[in-house]
C-alpha cells in the first residue's frame, strides 16, 4: 500500500544493495496491479488512478533515499558496536580537516587496561564499555564542533577544529561526562563491577605536522607518555 508508513534500519551492506532492487520490483508490481484495477473499474476515474500511481512513485523514491542513506551510514561507520566513524571514513575526514585553514587538534584516546575488562568480566561487558565510552565521547566531540572515530579495538581518534584549547576542554569534559553518566546508569555500573575504567589521551595540533600520519604519530607518542 503506497500510503502506509515506511522506514528502514538495516545494518548489512549486501542486504541494503539488494533492497534497492526489491523496492523497484515492488513498485512495478503495484503499478501492474493498479493497471488491472483500472480495467476492472475499481478506480472512480482516471484522475484517481493517476494520483494512486503518483503515490507509488513517491513511495519508491522515499524508500530509495532511506536505503541509500542507510547504506552511506553502513559504509562510513562502525555500525555494529559504537556508531562512530570507522577508520577509513575518519581518516578521510581528518585528512580534509588537516588541509583546512582553520586548523584542528587531533587526539588519540585509549581505554586503559581494556584487556582486563574482557578477561575478568567477559567480552559482552567489554562491548558495553566500548559503547558507553563511545556515546560520551561522541557527545563531547560534537559539543565542540568535532567528531570521533573508532580506529581499532579500544583506540579512538577525535578531531576538534579551531582553537587548540578546545582539545583540552574536550578531555576534561569527557572525564566529567563519563563520571556523571556512570553514577546515573545503575545497570552499566553494575555490569562493570562498580568501577569506572580510566582513559589516556594524546593531543597534537595540525600546525605541528604536514601529514595525517605524522599528526597522529605525535598524538600517539603523547598518549604513550
Amino acid at each position: 500500500n503506497p500510503r502506509k508508513r515506511e522506514y528502514i534500519s538495516i545494518k548489512d551492506k549486501d542486504v541494503l544493495v539488494g533492497h534497492l532492487s526489491r523496492v523497484a520490483a515492488a513498485a512495478r508490481r503495484m503499478h501492474e496491479r493498479a493497471d488491472k484495477q483500472l480495467l476492472e473499474g475499481k478506480f472512480k476515474d482516471v484522475q484517481e488512478f493517476a494520483l494512486y500511481n503518483r503515490a507509488i512513485r513517491q513511495k519508491q523514491e522515499r524508500l530509495a533515499v532511506l536505503v541509500k542513506n542507510q547504506l552511506t551510514r553502513v559504509l562510513e561507520r562502525d555500525v555494529f558496536l559504537t556508531a562512530l566513524y570507522n577508520k577509513a571514513e575518519f581518516t578521510r575526514r581528518a585528512q580534509k580537516e588537516l588541509a583546512s585553514k582553520e586548523g584542528c587538534s587531533a587526539l588519540l584516546v585509549d581505554i586503559d587496561f581494556f584487556k582486563r575488562i574482557n578477561d575478568t568480566l567477559g567480552h559482552s561487558v567489554g562491548d558495553l564499555a566500548l559503547k558507553f565510552f563511545s556515546i560520551q565521547m561522541m557527545r563531547c566531540a560534537k559539543s565542540l564542533g568535532g567528531y570521533a572515530g573508532r580506529l581499532g579495538g579500544e583506540e579512538f581518534g577525535v578531531i576538534i577544529p579551531g582553537d587548540p584549547r578546545k582539545a583540552r576542554i574536550f578531555v576534561r569534559r569527557l572525564n566529567r561526562q563519563l563520571k556523571s553518566t556512570f553514577r546515573r546508569e545503575a545497570t552499566t555500573r553494575s555490569m562493570l563491577g562498580g568501577d569506572l575504567f580510566t582513559f589516556s589521551s594524546g593531543i597534537a595540533r595540525s600546525s605541528e605536522a604536514e601529514t595525517f600520519e605524522r599528526l597522529f604519530q605525535l598524538a600517539d607518542e603523547r598518549l604513550f607518555q
